[in-house]
Parts: C-alpha cells; sequence; structure tokens
C-alpha cells in the first residue's frame, strides 16, 4: 500500500510540475536472457533492462492508464482486505479494458513494478484445477475441505493454513479428462497406495501452482507427472517443473524442480489398468 502510495504521489507531482507521467519497470526478455538458479528458472541480471510506460508516448498511453486504474483498484482491496479475480476486474470496467489481455499484461507489469506476486495483491487467476485423494485442506478461515471427494483446487490457494495427508505421492495429470477417467476406473483402491491425483486441465493455472508449492514444501510428498508425449505436453511438465517466462518474477514461489516426469499419459492405463 505505502508503494502506491508513493507512486500516485510521484504520478501526481509530474502533473504538478508539467513532467511526463510514467513508469519504469524491469523489462520481461526473452528466453535467451534466462538461466537457471537452483533448478529454477531466472532472469540474468546482466540482461535486465528498463521499459517506460508513459502516459504521452502514444504505443504506451493505453497501458499507463490501465496499470493507474488498476492501481486504484487494488489499493482499494487492499485497505478492505478482500480479493478479486483477473476476469472480476476486466468486468469492472469493459470499455476502459477492451480485452482480458490488457488485464493480464497490466497486472503482470503492476507486480514487476512493485516486485510482489499478483496473489499478495489480491488478484487471483480463476482456480480451474481439480483434486482427489488423501488430502485435508484448512483455510485461514477455518474452512475445512476432505479432498477424498473429487473437488476444485481452492481459488485462493495462498490462504492455505494447513495440510494433512498421509499419501505417499503425488501423481500430475495433464487433461481433465485423463483426470475423470482416473477417478472412474478406482485408481485409489487399484493403485494400492495413498495417493492425491491433480490436474489443472491442461495448461497449468496460478492456484494449482502455489496448491502443488505448498504440498511439496509443507509435506514434502514426491511428486511425479505424465503428460502427452508431444511439444505441447512437454511444455506442461517444465512449466510446473521449472517456471515459465511469462512468470519468471514468481518461479522460485511457483516451480517445483524435483518434480518427476514418469511418461505419457496413456501409460498409466496401460500399466495399472491393462497389465497389472
Amino acid at each position: 500500500m505505502a508503494q502506491i502510495e508513493n507512486i500516485i504521489e510521484n504520478l501526481l507531482l509530474s502533473l504538478r510540475k508539467k513532467k511526463p507521467m510514467l513508469f519504469k519497470i524491469h523489462k520481461i526478455k526473452d528466453w535467451k536472457d534466462c538461466t537457471m538458479t537452483n533448478d529454477v528458472l531466472s532472469q540474468r541480471e546482466t540482461s535486465i533492462g528498463i521499459k517506460t510506460i508513459s502516459f504521452t508516448n502514444k504505443n504506451s498511453e493505453r497501458t499507463f492508464i490501465i496499470m493507474t486504474h488498476l492501481l486504484c483498484e487494488i489499493y482499494k482491496m487492499l485497505c478492505q482486505n478482500t480479493t478479486c479475480t483477473k476476469r472480476e476486474l476486466y468486468y469492472r470496467d469493459v470499455e476502459l479494458m477492451k480485452t482480458q489481455n490488457s488485464v493480464n499484461i497490466a497486472i503482470d507489469q503492476i507486480c514487476v513494478l512493485l516486485n510482489v506476486h499478483a496473489w499478495e495483491l489480491g488478484v487471483l487467476s480463476s482456480s480451474k484445477g481439480l483434486i482427489a485423494g488423501d488430502l485435508v485442506i484448512t483455510t485461514e478461515d477455518d474452512e475445512i475441505i476432505n479432498c477424498a471427494t473429487p473437488c476444485s483446487v481452492p481459488q485462493n490457494p495462498s490462504q492455505i493454513k494447513k495440510l494433512v495427508s498421509k499419501a505417499n505421492y503425488v501423481l500430475i495429470v495433464e487433461k481433465d479428462t485423463v483426470f475423470t477417467r482416473l477417478i472412474n476406473e478406482n485408481i485409489f483402491e487399484k493403485i494400492q497406495s495413498k495417493i492425491i491425483l491433480i490436474t489443472a486441465k491442461g495448461y497449468p493455472d496460478v492456484s494449482t501452482r502455489i496448491l502443488l508449492k505448498k504440498i511439496a514444501t509443507d509435506l514434502q510428498k514426491p511428486m511425479y507427472i505424465l503428460v502427452d508425449a508431444d511439444p505441447h505436453g512437454i511444455e506442461i511438465m517444465c512449466v510446473y517443473k521449472f517456471g515459465s517466462l511469462q512468470m519468471i518474477h514468481s518461479a522460485e514461489q511457483l516451480a517445483i524442480s524435483n518434480i518427476e516426469w514418469i511418461g505419457y499419459e496413456d501409460f498409466i492405463f496401460v500399466h495399472f489398468f491393462y497389465f497389472p
């Protein structure tokens, strides 16, 4: 909140002195500017450039306006201790935002500007993950979620207070169709081992990644992943394991370097169900 107050004060001061109103942020560059630190994707310090977003520049004027608007919305949420999704921010002013992508880009730039993560600002990504198995989640509101029955990943897993599980390991699958099929095939009985089964329904959302990171950190369970045997499947596995370029500033808080890739998704049906 103090950072946002300081930013707005500086903008007003620039306006008063008839100087350009602008934001200066670290530029998110290309793969060639990345390196690996402790098996997690990171940006080379020597390659970090500065990007200027100015109200007086036609190419960045609209981005500046959206960022300023969102900074005000975020400040109000922090004052009220509330949260919302990026989708909700878009619908608060569709005429200004034009597209959901405009919101997503502006939020990423605000995170870089403030050197924080979106969930620390109360801005959440819509959760699309599913989870089932030996796991009980207790939130800060003392809500208890028993994953013995398949359920959605909590939208704000950063508010999780406690995790309890006797599972031997976590199994991540790429697609929700595979997740559902495994449930229908009674995987928890046939595999003869307590497990946690989870999917992000394709490309992993932030909520699912935060929950997995918390399981890896707090419960220290081994993690295995099954994805399609194609470039898209390998990319999904790499995002879970190493992080992504788009969210490189949050890779340390999201990536799980000890995830083991054990094969493609059809492998589990052949191995466990057809040739047990």
